[in-house]
């Protein structure tokens, strides 16, 4: 071949290496995903975490439901919170167990993680205060003598970015457009505490009646949410007021866990380049509430939603299909009910993690229509998902991740029943 013969071959090489463009480039370098949990310590002080990411982290997310073992315990506490490497924010609930007047209460700090009771007490606190490219070093500013377990989920990348942003509902609806991530995001997880807390209102900040809400939405519109509430209650006799609720059309929703009604829901319209824009809605929109984001770029994100399965002959391989690319990590949530539009009775919760080879949960129950309610939770490390749709602490039905595939993810459900309940996921 002659000298022009091989310089039209490395041009035409060039052209179509440069027609990848930089989303080729960037699959050389992708986001990595770490799932782990640990036993927190049992007095204040610097707690150090290895995690064996290999890379610096970009965003770190930390959740418990303050248990010590794989079994259920008594009263529903779950605490929620993630950290970008500069901001951090937690929402914390606590529910009472089998106590008269009920007790339940949140709280939202600037903090990575915390725990609540239902009486309001802070029984652990901690803020991320270094992080490396295999552990992460969590400072406990409150800690009860309690070796509970929280799980974690860590993202590395150099093409990946990260922001953890608070920011307010309004009260008007439509557009509502935030803004000051420095990236458009391909993905959003967002929390909230309920109606409560207010832009206005400086953290941390607790108000009574526990009330968590969870969701999700990536890059092309795919959303979810859930939120679980329990009222307090200031008299003996009074009956416990508990609800829940989960939406497949909206990234974030409020409810009025009096009523049982959906006061609110913000669903996703678009990604920005500096931020993104949901839409407001509702029927009670004079709150303007607080929700607090943790945004990445760069990083593959599918939002969607399934059945669980509904065979007893156990174990159950239930093969979940929709993303088009081998998922890193897996996020389930579910309200542990069947699908519905509206608000439904008892404040239940369940989220998993898995990275593929390791995985770990937690659920929290709680009883509505009754004067001394009864509250369940339990954390597992053995497990990506616990159904717990009782007042008994009786675990319904529980998962393993089999594997992660090519269009989705695998489950293998090891306890299961007869119920088709609406499963949520973030691959």
């Amino acid at each position: 071949m002659n000298f022009r013969g091989r310089n039209i071959l490395v041009f035409l090489a060039w052209l179509a290496m440069s027609a990848m463009g930089r989303p080729a480039m960037a699959s050389l370098n992708p986001a990595v995903f770490k799932v782990g949990s640990f036993t927190k310590n049992t007095a204040t002080g610097s707690q150090v975490v290895t995690h064996s990411l290999g890379v610096t982290p970009k965003a770190l997310i930390l959740f418990t439901g303050f248990e010590s073992g794989e079994t259920a315990t008594t009263e529903g506490i779950m605490g929620f919170g993630f950290y970008d490497g500069t901001d951090q924010y937690s929402i914390a609930y606590g529910i009472s167990h089998n106590t008269d007047p009920i007790s339940a209460t949140r709280r939202a700090a600037a903090t990575a993680i915390q725990i609540v009771n239902g009486a309001a007490t802070l029984h652990a606190e901690a803020s991320v205060t270094a992080w490396s490219t295999t552990t992460f070093t969590l400072n406990w500013t409150t800690n009860q003598a309690s070796a509970s377990v929280v799980h974690y989920m860590i993202i590395g990348g150099s093409h990946v970015s990260a922001k953890a942003a608070a920011w307010s509902t309004g009260t008007t609806a439509g557009s509502v457009s935030v803004t000051g991530l420095g990236f458009k995001p391909n993905t959003c997880i967002h929390m909230n505490s309920g109606t409560g807390l207010v832009s206005t209102e400086s953290l941390p900040r607790s108000e009574d009646h526990a009330s968590f809400g969870l969701g999700v939405m990536d890059l092309a519109g795919r959303q979810w949410a859930m939120l679980a509430f329990s009222d307090d209650k200031d008299t003996a006799g009074e009956v416990s007021v508990a609800h829940r609720v989960q939406v497949t059309d909206a990234a974030v929703v409020f409810g009025n866990g009096t009523t049982g009604v959906i006061s609110k829901k913000l669903a996703a319209s678009s990604m920005d380049s500096s931020g993104f824009t949901v839409t407001l809605s509702g029927t009670e929109l004079t709150a303007d509430s607080r929700v607090f984001s943790l945004c990445l770029q760069s990083v593959n994100a599918y939002a969607g939603n399934f059945t669980k399965s509904t065979s007893t002959s156990v174990p159950v391989s239930q093969a979940v299909t929709g993303p088009s690319f081998t998922p890193g990590f897996l996020l389930l949530g579910s309200w542990q009910h069947t699908t519905s539009s509206s608000m439904q009775t008892e404040a239940r919760m369940g989220i998993g993690i898995s990275d593929g080879s390791t995985e770990g949960c937690m659920t929290t129950s709680n009883e509505d229509n009754s004067t001394s309610a009864d509250g369940w939770g339990i954390d597992k490390t053995s497990k990506i998902a616990v159904k717990m749709n009782n007042i008994t602490g009786t675990t319904d039905a529980a998962a393993d991740l089999s594997s992660f595939n090519s269009n989705g993810f695998t489950l293998s459900w090891t306890t299961n029943d007869a119920v088709a309940t609406q499963q949520l996921y973030l691959a």
